[in-house]
Formats: C-alpha cells, structure tokens, sequence
C-alpha cells in the first residue's frame, strides 16, 4: 500500500510539474497600440506590447515612481525611423504580468513623447520571449503561458526568423520575396519601402486609376522624430506572407528602410493569432468579416513652442484639409485654443483619443474648417 501511495505522490507531482499555467488578461487599443496591465517593482504600470522591439524601454518618470536602478552606461538601439542612438541602461528589479514574471531585466530607459505623456513602459522581446502568447483580438483578450499554446486544426501556420531578437517573416509580392517585421509598435497595416522592386508595378497601377492617397506624416521612433515624411497609400489586391495569401491590404509606401507588418493588420484581419516562442511559430485564425481599423484624418495637429501647428497632412486633390500647410498654426482644434490644451501631452493624448468621423479646426484668420477621416473604401475608390 505504502508503494501504491508513493507512486500516486510521485504521479500528482509529475503531473503538477508539467502542467501548463495560463493567465488571462483584458488589453486595450484605446491609445493606439496595444496595452495591458502589469507591473515594475511592484509599482502598478501600463504596458506596450512590442514584437519589433528587440529590448524593453522606460521612461525617467517610471524610474522614478518604481525606483529603477540606473546602470551609468549605454547601449545601441535602432528605433523606427532606423536610426541608431545610445541609449542609458537601467536594470529592473522585476518586471510583472499576471502571475508571470522576470527579474533583474537590463534595458534602456528613453522619454519618448508617446509613451512618457501617456505613463507607458514598453515591453519588448527580451521580455515577450520568455512566455508565449495568445490574442484574442475580438474579444480584446491576452493570454500567457510557460509552455506552446495548443493549435486548433483550422489555425494557419507562420514560421519566423528572428533577428537580433526581432520576429520577421518572409512575404512575397510580384514574384520577389523578402523579409518583413513583424511590429506591433508600428499602427499601420504594412509598410514597405518606395524603392523595393515588387511594388513598383502595383504602385504606377493604382497611381494611373487615381487610387493612391498621398500623406506628409510625422513618424515618431524610439529615439528620433522625422517630420514631413511623404507615404503613399494604396489598397493592394493580394500578396501571401510565409506562403499564405492575404487580400485587401492597406499598404504604405515609405522611405523606411525595409517593410513592417503592423498591428492594425492584425486585429482587422485576424480573429486570434497565438505566438509559441519556444517553437519559433506564429499560427492564426482568420476573421470571417474584415474589420478594418479606423484610418487617420486628413490633418494631424501637434504643440510647437505653445503653438498648435498641422503636423501630417493629405496631400491628394481629394483631401478635406485641402487649405492647411504643413507647420501652419492653428487657432482652434474641436473648439479648443493651445491655451486650453496647455501642454505637448495634452495635445497627443488627445489625439490619440480622438475617434470622432470628423473635425473642426478654425485658421489663425477665423476660417473654419470640417476636415474628415479616411476610410479603407477610400483606398479603392481615389
């Protein structure tokens, strides 16, 4: 008997050892990336989750509040713009989400603008990899695991290359194949570069019907802001990423040096999409109805020297912001003064937050002016 019970023990602990531990928690888009709850030290805080990002990011108001531990040297990273800066490095004495967690995770600390006026610290691979992922992207759930999350027979399969920490995974349009990031810190669909040969052809196409829509975007990265930065965009009818065909996707021509997969592809095109690090495989489900993300306005607004300036703009014949300049100040944005935002945060959060189909914005000399949003069908019909 005393065997049996022994054997029953050793049983239970085998299987209390190898069972998998799944946490769930809500994430949300309502600043534009995608955020959850966790901690830093045991200081409640908000994070991003960033697959392109190879290294987490704080910000010195974080370090701050949670008592980060400043390292006195630098390190190299390359932020969206690829751009190269040093940055300083911190060790975090430990780093929480749900009941999972890592100690002493040494990273960099950097006051972009995003994520210090919203109170955001960047989660990057260096931490995503250590636990595997699964989103819901219709229910707007998250869940981690410590093992590979079990596959459903209908689920796709993508198979990923990981460079210098980063996820890429081959794409191919007009018969060339090349790699691509995948970015959840990127909001966009997929962006590629102007030069890249592929989509050169599908480019002069769409520009012959008058279906390109020509935007001067400020890009924020990591380290660098880049202002005027001209992206053409245009509804591509097909290419396939790791052999797998997607169609309908919005695509940015860019001067970014490479291409990127970005997050509003993946909640408008996909229902899940599960990340098993340990098996170096993506698999998702596709949505049974496209549901496109909610496109920019014709004009983006930020706070220069406590002035509002037009900071992006479309530029096509077609645009409601037809009569601003890029630079131009504003006197007034949704009947609000630079007097009554008050700060550089003030502004951004805003309009990140803005989700209204429309905006009036008034001109220095009194003129009001409705400017509208894109939407995907714009793609098709310009």
């Amino acid at each position: 008997m005393f065997r049996s019970l022994f054997t029953a023990f050793l049983l239970f602990a085998y299987l209390f050892a190898t069972a998998q531990r799944i946490d769930s928690l809500p994430f949300s888009l309502n600043r534009g990336l995608l955020t959850i709850k966790g901690s830093i030290n045991q200081v409640d805080v908000d994070f991003i989750l960033d697959t392109g990002a190879g290294i987490s990011v704080t910000t010195h108001a974080i370090n701050a509040k949670a008592n980060v531990k400043t390292l006195r040297k630098k390190m190299s990273i390359r932020d969206a713009n690829n751009s190269t800066q040093k940055l300083e490095q911190i060790k975090i004495r430990q780093v929480k989400v749900g009941s999972f967690e890592v100690t002493d995770l040494e990273t960099v600390t950097f006051d972009m603008p995003y994520m210090d006026c919203h109170e955001l610290l960047l989660l990057g691979q260096d931490f995503m990899q250590r636990f595997n992922w699964k989103f819901d992207f219709e229910n707007q759930m998250v869940y981690i695991s410590d093992k590979p999350f079990q596959v459903a027979e209908d689920m796709m399969q993508w198979d990923i290359n990981f460079v210098k920490k980063r996820p890429f995974i081959t794409y191919d349009f007009g018969n060339k194949k090349e790699n691509c990031l995948i970015d959840f810190g990127y909001r966009g669909y997929f962006d590629i570069n102007a030069s890249f040969s592929g989509i050169d052809s599908a480019y002069k196409v769409k520009e012959k019907e008058g279906k390109v829509i020509p935007y001067s975007a400020m890009v924020m990265g990591l380290a660098t802001t880049k202002k005027e930065q001209p992206i053409h965009n245009i509804l591509v009818d097909s290419m396939s990423f790791s052999n797998q065909p997607v169609y309908n996707i919005p695509v940015s021509v860019s001067n970014y040096k490479g291409a990127k997969i970005g997050l509003q592809f993946f909640t408008s095109f996909f229902s899940h999409l599960i990340i098993n690090n340990s098996e170096r495989k993506y698999y998702y489900r596709k949505r049974v109805k496209l549901d496109y993300a909610q496109q920019a306005l014709d004009a983006g607004f930020s706070w220069e020297d406590g002035k509002l300036i037009v900071s992006d703009l479309n530029t096509g014949t077609k645009s409601s912001a037809g009569n601003l300049k890029i630079g131009e100040e504003i006197k007034a944005i949704d009947g609000r003064s630079a007097a009554d935002f008050g700060s550089f945060c003030n502004v951004l959060t805003w309009r990140f937050g803005y989700t209204k189909p429309d905006l009036w914005i008034e001109k220095m000399d009194g003129t009001k002016v409705l400017i509208r949003r894109q939407s995907v069908l714009d793609f098709v019909r310009w």
